[in-house]
């Protein structure tokens, strides 16, 4: 009986060569996707795969690094919304020292609005601490809505360059009233999202609400900054009824800066 003798494959007259296709020395003559075998003598051994120094790796190493984006700085935030938080972080303090009874009056309440007395609490709490007045523990009393527009319209004047800003009002508010407005925009811009805070509604003399210093001290920084000319800018304006339960919806105006020496241009209200 025959015997079948195993050679290794060093002694076998041929061995496939098991490279990567990228660093064989005949890839470049390679076409339409044939791999020939590469012949060896009886005492050649195919070189290691791992002692083979590939150039994908080598170009690899030696490809640049892309260069780190600039880190955008964080946007600090403003004085207003450091009040708010402080606000908020006092009336919070607050619900710790109310009573067990005054806690349950609270979460009673909020049952029906779909919230927790926490919350409840200290957004009507924060309201009151930031426009300076006391702490009420208990639940504020409601309070009809009035119908009635008490916003008419904005009258800007620019009498040699001094500009002031006057709100007409229907009527002398019997409720707490806070005014908005825009930084000046262009006067093909008929709508403006971003009409921030300036603060409490003046009390009106004949009929009119002065806000040229709460505009200025809130915009004017930006206006310098940018070197922006009012003339001819357009500025919305928005007041609205503050509530213990809850601000009422905006009364907006807006109105169009006009030239030096001129006379108010009122704009239509929207």
């Amino acid at each position: 009986m025959k015997r079948c003798v195993l050679l290794p494959i060093c002694h076998l007259p041929f061995a496939i060569d098991y490279r990567p296709l990228a660093i064989r020395p005949e890839a470049a003559s390679l076409e339409y996707g044939c791999f020939p075998a590469r012949s060896l003598g009886p005492t050649q051994f195919p070189e290691p795969h791992c002692a083979v120094a590939s150039p994908v790796v080598k170009a690899a190493a030696t490809m640049t690094r892309k260069q780190d984006r600039a880190v955008r700085r964080k946007k600090s935030r403003s004085a207003d919304q450091r009040q708010w938080t402080a606000a908020l972080a006092r009336a919070s303090r607050a619900w710790e020292d109310l009573t067990d009874d005054q806690r349950l009056v609270w979460n009673t309440e909020a049952k029906t609005r779909r919230t927790s007395g926490h919350r409840l609490f200290t957004g009507i709490t924060a309201r009151r601490f930031r426009d300076g007045r006391e702490l009420q523990t208990g639940l504020p009393k409601p309070v009809p809505c009035s119908p009635t527009r008490v916003l008419k319209r904005l009258l800007i004047t620019n009498r040699s360059g001094r500009i002031t800003l006057k709100l007409e009002l229907s009527s002398v508010p019997t409720a707490r009233f806070t005014v908005w407005a825009s930084r000046p925009c262009h006067r093909g811009l008929s709508v403006c999202d971003k009409c921030p805070r300036l603060g409490p509604l003046p009390p009106p003399q004949d009929g009119f609400s002065d806000i040229t210093e709460l505009y200025f001290q809130k915009h004017g920084a930006y206006i310098e900054r940018h070197g922006i000319e009012l003339a001819g800018k357009r500025i919305f304006v928005r007041i609205r009824e503050e509530m213990d339960d809850g601000p009422r919806l905006y009364e907006p105006a807006w109105s169009v800066v006009p030239g030096p020496e001129g006379g108010g241009r009122p704009g239509k209200e929207d």
